[in-house]
């Protein structure tokens, strides 16, 4: 067993640039926030720390710096969306396949597959790209796999 064949690694890291390009940025387990992100612009005065964290705090925290930021960035970056694929045929499609959910349960897959759709090219054309992405013309002419 000291050979394992490629296909058998279930893993989506690879050496390849081109290929990292795809890999959806997720935070690791291990990620916490700062504790306080303007402590290095503001001293808070002691009166004014909590002495208990209120309830649901971490959840509030999580909505407040990783939310937020992501939804008012879509809603700056909304003239990138404006294309009759995103406003008609996706969302007609989803609404078609709707009445027919009753008939069959496919329907109710062919119904929640737009949104999906919707949802992933949201977030392909408002995220900044990486860094390595600039130079994505040189990686696609330099790279055997796809050249």
């Amino acid at each position: 067993m000291t050979f394992t064949p490629r296909n058998f690694k279930i893993s989506w890291t690879t050496a390849n640039p081109y290929n990292k390009r795809w890999q959806f940025k997720w935070k690791h387990s291990f990620y916490t926030y700062p504790k306080d992100p303007n402590g290095a612009t503001q001293v808070k005065k002691p009166q004014d720390t909590w002495e208990v964290l209120p309830m649901y705090w971490t959840w509030v925290q999580d909505v407040i710096y990783r939310w937020v930021p992501s939804a008012q960035m879509w809603y700056d970056r909304r003239s990138r969306l404006f294309d009759r694929f995103n406003l008609y045929l996706l969302p007609g499609t989803s609404l078609l396949m709707h009445q027919f959910s009753d008939v069959c349960f496919g329907f109710n897959y062919l119904t929640y597959l737009p949104l999906i759709l919707i949802y992933i090219r949201v977030r392909d054309k408002t995220l900044d790209p990486d860094f390595k992405e600039t130079y994505l013309r040189d990686m696609i002419y330099q790279n055997q796999e796809v050249a």
